[in-house]
Order: structure tokens, then C-alpha cells, then sequence
């Protein structure tokens, strides 16, 4: 009786990486298959936080990072395969994790996830802590990358690798502290003068939202999602679809700006956001 009132009562919903894993996934794949990746990845983030945080830009929400780096993985050649490798190498399980999912699973309690992390990596975590496969596909909210669909041209890879190297030589955006605050001197700076002389936003601005939507490459910017923000709000609307559960019997846990919708649903809705 007390299993059954346990697994009657709730469902689980956690975001991946932090709560379950200590990885940062989107970095450690840039920093192993791109030059300076950890340069490259710092300084996409960044700017990732300015249009989510600062300017609020329109159809733009937290985590889009991973859309705006997959062009240049492709770029560097990683497919699909190099991906799953690299993903299930180095699984860093947060401490008392596997044992939480033990009794999670030995309960019988839903458990979704709801991550930003790429498809290939969230599947390997959750198949590390032994979730059922057929679980982990229905039950995995995470941005779908499916690498080798997108072919790019050798012009065009170079091209990618020029811009890859022009970006990690920008300032880093400084994100304001405070509402109405303005950016920093860093980000307001120039970049070199054969760019115009623009800011470090604008130039930023000028490569994802004109150059590379003149590329093959934009096919990749408009496909790939990521699941943060409102999408993990969502996620947490088609996992009570397949519980049949009010969101007031939904646990929550995340631990960042991608997360906060989610969480803010979930409290509002009489459930336990943590």
C-alpha cells in the first residue's frame, strides 16, 4: 500500500545536467572537436545570456547556445557517430544520483527529464542510471541533433572556421547585474576594423542573424530546438499527458535560467519546484 500511495501521489521531473550530472555537455563536446572550443563556447554562452536576459529577443529563449554552435560542429566534421562516442565517455553523475534513481525506479514513481542537452548525451545518462530504453524515448525531453542530416560544403566549413576564429578573439559580453544596467566597456568595444568597427553584440548579431542565414547552414539555426525556457514548461504539460496527473502532483528540480519557467508553472500550480 505504501508503494502504491507513493507512485499515486507524484511524478518527477528534473533537468539533467546539475541536478543528475556534473557535465557541461555543449562545452565539453566544443572544447574536444573544435579548436579553442572553450574560448568559442564562452563567448556564444555569453551572448546566448545578453539576447535571453538583456534584450529579450524575440522567438529567442535560454539555451538556444546549442543551436547557435551545431553549425560549427558540423564545421569541424562531427557526425552522429563521433557524438555518441564522445557523449557516453565521461559521465559525471552527480553525488547520490544512481542511488536516487534506484529508488526512484524500485518505487515506480514517473520520472521525466527535461534538459537542453543534446539527444545523444541525456540518452546516455539516463541509460547509465538504468532507466528502461522505451522509457528513455518517451520519457526524455531533450534538443533533438541529428548531425548527419545537414551537408555542408568544403567553402562553406571554411567559412565557419574563419568566423570561429574571429569569435574567440571578442571580448567577453558581461552580463549587466542589474535591470537597466548597461553593458560593459568589454562588449561595447570595438572588434577589428576590418569588421566596421562594430560592437562586440552587433558583430555578433551581424554573423547568426545575416551571414550564416545567407549559408546552408541556416537550415540548421531554424531546425534544431532546444529544450529550454517555455519548451521546458511544455515538457512538463506532455508528461502529465502521459501520467494523467494535475501539475499540482508534479516535483520539479532544475538549476538554471533554462529551468525557470518550469519551475515557476510548476510552484504556481500547487506542485513542489526545487
Amino acid at each position: 500500500m505504501k508503494k502504491s500511495r507513493i507512485s499515486s501521489w507524484c511524478q518527477v521531473n528534473s533537468d539533467c545536467e546539475g541536478p543528475t550530472c556534473l557535465n557541461d555537455n555543449a562545452f565539453e563536446v566544443c572544447e574536444h572537436f573544435i579548436p579553442q572550443g572553450d574560448e568559442f563556447f564562452l563567448r556564444i554562452s555569453r551572448y546566448d545570456d545578453y539576447l535571453a536576459e538583456v534584450v529579450k529577443k524575440e522567438g529567442y529563449k535560454p539555451g538556444d547556445t546549442l543551436k547557435l554552435i551545431a553549425p560549427f560542429l558540423r564545421a569541424y566534421d562531427v557526425t552522429n557517430e563521433k557524438f555518441n562516442q564522445f557523449s557516453k565517455k565521461d559521465i559525471k553523475l552527480a553525488p547520490g544520483a544512481y542511488d536516487t534513481f534506484k529508488y526512484i525506479f524500485s518505487k515506480a514513481l514517473p520520472f521525466f527529464a527535461v534538459s537542453a542537452s543534446y539527444q545523444q548525451f541525456a540518452y546516455a545518462v539516463y541509460e547509465k542510471l538504468g532507466m528502461k530504453p522505451e522509457l528513455i524515448k518517451e520519457r526524455v525531453f531533450c534538443t533533438k541533433l541529428d548531425l548527419d542530416k545537414y551537408k555542408l560544403g568544403e567553402a562553406e566549413k571554411r567559412t565557419l572556421q574563419k568566423i570561429r576564429e574571429e569569435i574567440i578573439y571578442l571580448p567577453v559580453i558581461e552580463i549587466p547585474k542589474r535591470e537597466n544596467e548597461e553593458l560593459s566597456d568589454e562588449a561595447k568595444r570595438a572588434v577589428p576594423l576590418n569588421k566596421g568597427g562594430k560592437g562586440v553584440v552587433s558583430r555578433l548579431d551581424e554573423i547568426f542573424w545575416q551571414e550564416l542565414q545567407q549559408m546552408e547552414c541556416r537550415i540548421m539555426l531554424k531546425e534544431i530546438d532546444p529544450v529550454g525556457g517555455k519548451a521546458k514548461a511544455e515538457a512538463v504539460l506532455k508528461s502529465l499527458e502521459i501520467t494523467q496527473k494535475e501539475p499540482a502532483n508534479v516535483i520539479y528540480i532544475g538549476d538554471s535560467i533554462t529551468d525557470a519557467e518550469a519551475l515557476r508553472f510548476v510552484k504556481e500550480s500547487g506542485g513542489l519546484a526545487v
